[in-house]
C-alpha cells in the first residue's frame, strides 16, 4: 500500500511540476540576460556611432583625395603640354629652313641696327 501511495503522490508531483513549468514566466536568469542586453545595446549604440563617424571621415579623407588627383592630373597635363611645345620648338630652330634663317638674321640685325642708331644719333627737334 505505501508503494501505490509513493508512486500516485509521484504522479501527482511530477503533473503539478509539469504545469508549474508550462505556467510560470521566465526565471530570473533571463532578467539578468536582459539587463546584459540593455548593457550589449548600449555598447552597440557606442559602436555605431563609432561606425558612422570612421564612415563619415572616411568619405572626406575620399573627397580630398579625389581632390588632389584630379590636380595631379591637371599638373600632368600641363607638364606634357609644355615638353611638347619645347619640343616642337626645338625641331623647328634645327629644321629651320634657309629662308626661316634668313629671315630671323635680317630680324636680328634690324633690331641691332634700330638700337645702335636710336642711342647713337641725336635726335633735332
Amino acid at each position: 500500500m505505501e508503494e501505490l501511495y509513493k508512486r500516485e503522490k509521484q504522479k501527482l508531483v511530477a503533473a503539478c511540476y509539469q504545469k508549474l513549468d508550462e505556467n510560470t514566466p521566465p526565471s530570473s536568469e533571463n532578467e539578468d540576460a536582459e539587463l546584459l542586453s540593455n548593457e550589449e545595446q548600449r555598447k552597440k549604440k557606442i559602436l555605431n556611432r563609432n561606425k558612422v563617424r570612421r564612415y563619415m571621415e572616411k568619405q572626406k579623407m575620399q573627397q580630398k583625395l579625389d581632390a588632389l588627383h584630379k590636380k595631379l592630373q591637371m599638373y600632368k597635363k600641363r607638364y606634357h603640354r609644355l615638353k611638347k611645345q619645347t619640343q616642337k620648338s626645338k625641331l623647328n630652330t634645327n629644321h629651320s629652313t634657309p629662308i626661316s634663317r634668313l629671315i630671323r638674321l635680317i630680324q636680328l640685325l634690324y633690331g641691332l641696327t634700330w638700337l645702335l642708331f636710336s642711342t647713337f644719333i641725336p635726335i633735332k627737334e
